[in-house]
């Protein structure tokens, strides 16, 4: 069984002692692939219903830290980008005309 689900993610500003922002997830919609080959696909209402039906143990689940650390070890991946924002900044840290034509550019070619 395949069960993906996609939303939102809010980041919160940090509070006084934080180092970080908070991010919070809004499920908005699933994909659900059965082991039957029965697909489905669950709106925001039906996937929370879905979801909070769950028992809460899971014997499936994973460790946060060992995915972050594995992600850490994995070879790192280029992209294939011809050039990218970070070298079209202007000195103020803003993108400058370039960048704002490389940005038109990637939505014209659908990068």
């Amino acid at each position: 069984m395949c069960f993906f689900v996609a939303g939102l993610n809010i980041d919160v500003a940090a509070r006084a002692g934080q180092q970080f922002p908070l991010t919070k997830f809004v499920p908005w919609a699933a994909y659900e692939q059965l082991l039957d080959g029965r697909r489905l696909l669950l709106e925001q209402a039906e996937l929370f219903g879905t979801l909070t039906s769950m028992p809460s143990d899971n014997p499936d689940r994973m460790s946060f830290d060992t995915a972050v650390a594995a992600m850490a070890a994995a070879e790192e991946v280029e992209l294939p980008l011809e050039w990218r924002v970070s070298d079209r900044l202007d000195r103020t840290g803003r993108i400058g005309d370039v960048g704002h034509k490389y940005m038109r550019h990637l939505r014209r070619v659908g990068a």
